[in-house]
């Protein structure tokens, strides 16, 4: 394995254990057994892994869009919002990194943003067939931004811990009160998606 590869394979591990907050250019290299000028050769700086793991973050979330398999129009749209969604919790570290970098001091490159770029592609068409009247492909980036927003406010609300997850009561951060609800989060936030998805199919 190339310093290169042991770099990304490092940061990757210690992105994946311990999150944002324990990267930095000195585990890194401590993981990969390199020293930090390796790390400033090859990606100039905490800078360029960050980028890099972007990068690879957004390689996941495509993958899991592309691996859908519904039947219907619909079906696909619901199957790759529950993937996002499984996604933030199996992956978070990296869910986090590619829908807030500037939270995690990361500027993605114009690489990057073309990475990023290829997730609401691959979303605006599976979303652009339920447009039957008139499928422009407008329509297929306004609902594909539409059922990311739903899909990101959710993930965001269950970040904050207003939902328990997996349970059917929580106790609202706000109040401190006992809130039942009658769907795990979700559940809720693939409810929120059909209505949308329904809604449009209804009008065409």
């Amino acid at each position: 394995m190339h310093n290169k590869e042991k770099i990304v394979a490092a940061a990757t591990a210690l992105f994946e254990e311990r999150g944002l907050e324990a990267l930095s250019v000195r585990t890194v290299a401590q993981r990969a057994g390199l020293s930090t000028i390796g790390i400033y050769s090859h990606f100039k700086g905490k800078q360029g892994l960050l980028n890099a793991l972007y990068i690879k973050g957004c390689e996941l979330l495509l993958n899991e869009i592309e691996g859908v398999t519904g039947k219907t129009d619909s079906d696909k749209i619901l199957e790759a919002s529950e993937r996002l969604l499984d996604f933030s919790v199996t992956h978070n570290a990296y869910y986090r990194l590619v829908f807030n970098p500037t939270a995690h001091e990361c500027t993605p490159s114009e690489e990057a943003a073309t990475a990023f770029n290829q997730i609401t592609h691959k979303l605006s068409s599976l979303t652009l067939p339920i447009h039957k009247k008139s499928p422009t492909p407008e329509k297929g980036s306004a609902s594909a931004s539409h059922i990311l927003a739903l899909i990101h406010g959710f993930v965001s609300l269950n970040d904050t811990g207003i939902f328990a997850y997996n349970s059917s009561t929580a106790e609202s951060r706000y109040d401190g009160q006992k809130t039942s609800y009658s769907l795990p989060w979700k559940d809720r936030a693939l409810q929120a998606i059909r209505l949308h998805v329904y809604a449009i199919a209804a009008t065409q």
